[in-house]
């Protein structure tokens, strides 16, 4: 759990705020709620009321100037994902 007011890797809420674009079709259609790392928050939203799929961008935009391509960055954001769904696993 976290903190009030705190909140998860802000690179998970970018990423399922602009469904992947291009890069990770297979965001498209979730959300949050899906997801047991993050559902631990009662912080989904930055107060500011910040545009979490615009940050996404510039996020993207940054790795970018770093030099990674779009393979690369497709590759990253597997990964990223992956550790959401992994959250979701369960032991009995």
């Amino acid at each position: 759990r976290h903190q009030e007011g705190e909140r998860s890797f802000h690179i998970f809420y970018q990423m399922l705020a602009a469904g992947g674009l291009d890069l990770l079709p297979e965001l498209s259609g979730l959300n949050v709620g899906d997801f047991a790392y993050l559902r631990g928050s009662r912080c989904t939203e930055l107060e500011s009321g910040a545009d979490e799929a615009r940050s996404f961008e510039e996020t993207l935009a940054a790795m970018r100037a770093f030099g990674l391509e779009d393979g690369e960055l497709s590759g990253l954001l597997s990964l990223i994902l992956a550790i959401l769904f992994l959250g979701n696993v369960t032991f009995s």
